[in-house]
């Protein structure tokens, strides 16, 4: 199939899955008030730290490592159920050290709403740790993966509408439908599973097999731990050093531009990843390489303009007015997509390609020590704003030097 067909293919369901949050939000932001959900979204920030931490990589080492082993064999299957398994470890690692952690930031003992909310989300972890998108991607499924988890964002919107058709919508109903679609998604994708000839009869992973892929994922677990102080957890640092309200406004803004982001440059990483890993000869990756240059480069700019430009009308329409002040961040967060776009074709995902993944800690300390500068410097003062600056500048200074990198290894 056209890679450009299979890439329409997963952004149109990616679309559709971060559709139904996206129409979400607004009425979550209405239905709770500003401060509420900016209080709410600063708890799923939180947990979020630990999903993309407990994967441990293996979004990139797992799926290099898939698609070396022929889909439906035995290797595929051992390899996948190792995987399963060092994630789940890591997940309940993260929980245990995040719980401790949000004991000490809240200075006592979290109120009954906030544990309940506190044990939806990390119920939401662990079914997240039972989907394993790295064996969807490696056998050239992301459309199906894409609909897995689209069906999980159903679940989620029916849950909100229920409680908003029957009058009980409030801070619980959000992480309980996030707990409910991560389930459904983890015992589809566990289905799937076991209909793969490979996975019949090597659905245990020895404890060997186990730390080999540890080792393997090793470089892309401390670089996504790193990377994760200038994304996820600016909004930690928001609600840390600002005032509630300007949290709410950075938790609108990032939170339509990450799934923007989501919906069409990880709809194009997903496919062209695969495909770059299973090219031969330099013409073939060559061919690769600037066909994800391309796509990435030119839906960043329809993204970032459209954002830039419309921002005050785009967060009065959708949000409210009284979250208007989110457009000033939102301009800053334009330019977002971009950056990270075109920072994963010649990062991540070139340099994991080479086997020069470990050469990514040096832009990715280097954004992280511009972010925690730029923190200290804008945050407390511009708020949101400043956050939302201190982020785009870590970005921006992630990719010229993740692209440098890339052209000094690809040539030699």
């Amino acid at each position: 199939m056209n890679t450009s067909i299979r890439i329409a293919r997963v952004a149109a369901v990616q679309g559709l899955q971060y559709v139904v949050p996206l129409l979400l939000l607004p009425l979550i932001a209405g239905w709770l008030g500003l401060l509420e959900f900016g209080r709410l979204f600063w708890f799923v920030s939180a947990f979020a730290l630990v999903n993309a931490a407990s994967g441990f990589g293996l979004e990139w080492s797992g799926t290099r490592k898939l698609a070396q082993a022929s889909a439906g064999t035995a290797d595929w299957g051992s390899t996948v159920a190792s995987l399963l398994r060092l994630r789940l470890a890591v997940t309940l690692l993260g929980l245990v050290l995040l719980w401790v952690a949000l004991w000490v930031a809240l200075g006592t003992a979290p109120g009954p709403g906030e544990l309940v909310v506190m044990v939806l989300l990390s119920v939401d972890s662990l079914a997240n740790a039972r989907y394993p998108n790295y064996a969807f991607f490696a056998a050239g499924q992301a459309p199906r993966a894409a609909r897995v988890q689209l069906e999980g964002r159903l679940v989620l919107a029916a849950v909100v509408a229920g409680a908003a058709l029957f009058g009980r919508f409030g801070v619980l109903t959000y992480p309980l439908g996030m707990a409910l679609g991560s389930c459904w998604v983890a015992v589809r994708s566990q289905r799937w599973l076991r209909d793969q000839p490979g996975w019949q009869g090597n659905a245990s992973a020895p404890w060997s097999s186990m730390r080999e892929r540890a080792r393997e994922g090793l470089p892309f677990f401390g670089i996504t731990l790193l990377s994760l102080g200038y994304t996820t957890a600016n909004i930690l640092v928001v609600e840390a050093v600002s005032t509630p309200p300007e949290l709410g406004y950075f938790t609108a803004s990032s939170k339509l531009v990450v799934a923007l982001n989501s919906i069409f440059i990880g709809a194009v990483g997903s496919v062209l990843f695969r495909d770059r890993l299973a090219a031969s000869g330099g013409d073939a990756v060559g061919a690769v390489h600037r066909s994800a240059l391309i796509a990435v480069g030119v839906l960043g700019l329809v993204i970032g303009t459209g954002l830039f430009a419309g921002a005050e009308v785009i967060v009065r329409i959708y949000y409210g007015t009284e979250f208007a002040p989110a457009s000033a961040s939102l301009r800053w967060m334009a330019w977002i997509p971009l950056c990270v776009g075109l920072s994963n074709v010649v990062g991540v995902q070139g340099l994991a390609a080479l086997h020069r993944e470990r050469w990514l800690y040096l832009p990715v300390l280097l954004a992280l020590g511009l972010s925690v500068w730029g923190n200290v410097m804008w945050t407390s003062t511009h708020g949101a704003v400043g956050a939302a600056a201190a982020w785009l500048m870590a970005e921006f200074a992630l990719l010229v030097v993740s692209a440098l990198l890339y052209r000094r290894f690809s040539q030699s």
